[in-house]
């Protein structure tokens, strides 16, 4: 198990938000929040918590346009780390080949992008080596702003938790998870707040699904034809195929 690492968010390209629209039809709850980055990417939210663990994840659905979109061409996987991280940077940037950046993004960017002010902490990685899959560590700094946001999302499908991610990598890309989840692993590990990365061999990387556990499958079968969306029936639950055309962006699969 890696320590202090957690899964934090995952994002997909998303056109007007045509696909979190239908996910819910499907039962999914969509969070009121809706946030802007530079580019004018505007991004919304499917959230989720893990009340055991009392743990806040989510997915990112971003809708941009113009030269900017070709910058979001890719699957986004967001790590954090729990304990502080500039303490992780300066870990990382001792490694062989890593060349980590950390960066700062005030919340009110849009105001005030010169002062420090609350905000976004941000470590990105210079010469990841794949352009499929973009991996990062996001910190979230205490802020008093007024954001319309579900503290505890309750969807109508029964969706309960992101539990996780499944991944197409090279060699050279799987040793790069290596590197900045700073461990060791064959096919597959898990992370401190138990959700598990999947790693299949291959010649091409594609972050290939997103697993969400529901309590019944049952309840969640209610809701098929209620969208557009291809759904197919897997082994252990409904595979939700994104409809975006690029083929870098992942497809969620539910299952108990």
């Amino acid at each position: 198990m890696v320590k202090s690492v957690v899964y934090d968010h995952a994002y997909t390209l998303d056109d007007n938000h045509k696909f979190l629209k239908e996910l819910g039809q499907l039962g999914f709850k969509i969070d009121e929040m809706i946030v802007e980055h530079p580019g004018k990417a505007i991004c919304r939210f499917l959230k989720f918590q893990d009340s055991k663990k009392a743990q806040k994840q989510y997915l990112e659905f971003v809708s941009v346009k113009g030269a900017q979109r070709e910058k979001h061409n890719h699957a986004g996987l967001s790590f954090r780390y729990t304990k502080g991280l500039e303490k992780y940077y300066d870990l990382l940037k001792k490694k062989d080949g890593l060349t980590p950046i950390y960066i700062h993004k005030n919340y009110n960017w849009k105001e005030n992008d010169s002062d420090q002010l609350p905000g976004w902490n941000f470590l990105t990685f210079k010469n990841a080596p794949t352009r499929s899959i973009y991996p990062w560590f996001t910190e979230y700094e205490p802020h008093n702003l007024s954001l319309k946001t579900t503290t505890n999302p309750v969807h109508p499908n029964g969706a309960l938790k992101i539990v996780g991610v499944e991944l197409s990598v090279t060699q050279k890309v799987h040793c790069f998870f290596e590197k900045i989840l700073n461990s060791k692993f064959k096919k597959e590990i898990t992370l401190s707040d138990g959700v598990k990365l999947i790693f299949k061999s291959s010649s091409k990387n594609k972050c290939d699904r997103v697993l969400i556990q529901v309590g019944k499958l049952r309840v969640f079968e209610k809701f098929i034809g209620r969208s557009k969306l291809e759904i197919q029936e897997t082994e252990t639950g409904f595979l939700i195929r994104n409809p975006n055309p690029s083929p870098r962006m992942y497809d969620l699969e539910v299952l108990e």
